[in-house]
């Protein structure tokens, strides 16, 4: 699998480059939620970033709560 993190190719010129963390390779949610063309694609789609954050802690509760019933 290609990691697009280092190609130059694939920055806006006008955005400076922003180093994203990455946990089990996979972008920080915090970073791909301040990510300039996230953020525009939310806008375009009516997305609110509070709707995310929102639905992923429910997922990591259900999940935590799924994981405790093995």
């Amino acid at each position: 699998m290609e990691d697009f993190r280092d190609m130059p190719h694939m920055r806006s010129a006008a955005v400076p480059p922003r180093r994203m963390r990455w946990v089990h390779n996979e972008p920080h949610l915090n970073d791909m939620l301040a990510d300039p063309i996230t953020q525009m694609l939310m806008r375009r789609d009516g997305v609110q970033e509070a709707e995310i954050r929102h639905l992923v802690e429910r997922l990591r509760r259900r999940r935590k709560g799924a994981a405790g019933n093995d």
